[in-house]
């Protein structure tokens, strides 16, 4: 009879350890904005944007997006491993800060935040003020740009009042030379032909790597932030052709990618109207 009870008693503190220890797998959820959250909707379509701040100091914080159709759905035709079908471009207004990363390079999207089109990212923004967030993504075969605004601050940092330009064709980054050939007078309203020759201690560079699909990559923006494009690559791998919508001073951001190491100059040009009154 001892020996019952034992083995009765010990079955029911084994019992008692193994519920009280073991607990469903849990799963990460999205959190809710908080107060210092900012929810965005894109002009267009109804994504959306969540910047929620880590801190009271709001320059670093989690972005969380949402691509979403007129009616509210997940986007449907989203391709996995088609990094020209989702990225995102975010820009100060002084074009001071320039940021670009495409669906490959996020890291942790599984099938069911690619089913529901949701992603998230840390971003830290450099100056306090305004910054332009551009989503670039399709449905299907249709193109979509959406644009949002949101503000950083605490750094005591501000932002340059205007941007700061400079107009040279010859930009240097860590031992390279990108040279930028141009037409000598650029006008709006018509393809204009944009080449960008790569230059190590004086060597051409010949060996790019692939970035985001391409060898190397161009987007202009306007200086309001209001416009923006990326230039359509010609079959040479660095000649683009570029239609400026307007007269007015445009930013250019060359990105390339050589040993392993992605590197980022910036060209600013004038546009001239296309149509001259005398």
């Amino acid at each position: 009879m001892n020996h019952k009870i034992t083995f009765i008693l010990l079955l029911l503190i084994s019992s008692f350890f193994l519920i009280g220890c073991t607990q469903p797998d849990q799963k990460e959820v999205t959190p809710e904005p908080t107060p210092n959250s900012h929810i965005l909707r894109g002009h267009t379509y109804l994504s959306e944007i969540t910047f929620t701040p880590f801190s009271t100091v709001g320059n670093q914080g989690q972005l969380y997006m949402t691509l979403k159709d007129p009616k509210g759905n997940p986007i449907q035709g989203f391709v996995e491993g088609d990094n020209r079908n989702f990225e995102i471009f975010i820009f100060s207004m002084d074009l001071s800060y320039f940021f670009h990363i495409g669906i490959d390079d996020f890291s942790g999207i599984g099938e069911e935040d690619l089913k529901k089109t949701f992603f998230r990212m840390g971003v830290e923004f450099p100056k306090d003020g305004k910054y332009k967030i551009y989503l670039d993504h399709t449905n299907n075969s249709d193109r979509i740009i959406e644009q949002f605004d949101v503000d950083s601050g605490g750094l005591n940092i501000p932002q340059d009042g205007t941007p700061q330009k400079n107009f040279s064709v010859e930009q240097n980054i860590d031992g390279y030379t990108v040279l930028l050939k141009k037409a000598p007078v650029l006008k709006s309203g018509t393809p204009l032909t944009l080449t960008f020759d790569i230059e190590k201690e004086g060597v051409k560079v010949t060996d790019l790597g692939s970035l985001r699909g391409e060898k190397i990559f161009v987007t202009v923006v306007d200086e309001e932030v209001g416009s923006f494009g990326r230039a359509t690559k010609q079959l040479e791998i660095n000649s683009f052709t570029h239609t400026f919508p307007a007269p007015g001073d445009y930013k250019i951001f060359v990105e390339f990618r050589h040993q392993g190491a992605t590197k980022t100059v910036s060209f600013w040009v004038n546009v001239e109207s296309l149509i001259t009154i005398n």
